[in-house]
């Protein structure tokens, strides 16, 4: 289960509906990745602020194993770009305030 920008919730098939690789454009095969993570699970839970779809980038399994291409802070900054263009940037700024301080604080000088 995955959050939108206005806190709805979509389920996994929908929102990977329509949706090509980050990396290579395939429509085949694709999966989630977690951009901004510490620990996708705390105490057997998922963190909320970690599954909303800004957090989110599509990618097929080939790309997805591929840690080597989407491990990296260059990656990070090109994905913040990228959710800032579709989410708009206030919106980007708004969920990474909501973020607990020890992931967020990795991240805020994207």
């Amino acid at each position: 289960m995955y959050y939108l920008p206005d806190g709805t919730q979509i389920e996994r098939a929908a929102f990977l509906l329509n949706q090509v690789c980050y990396g290579c454009g395939t429509h085949k095969d694709l999966t989630v990745h977690h951009c901004l993570f510490d620990d996708v699970k705390k105490r057997g839970k998922k963190i909320r602020q970690l599954q909303d779809v800004r957090n989110l980038m599509i990618l097929c399994r080939h790309c997805h194993i591929d840690l080597r291409l989407y491990k990296g802070y260059g990656v990070r900054v090109k994905y913040w770009h990228a959710q800032c263009k579709r989410y708009g940037r206030d919106k980007m700024v708004e969920w990474v305030k909501t973020v607990d301080l020890i992931t967020r604080e990795k991240y805020e000088l994207l």
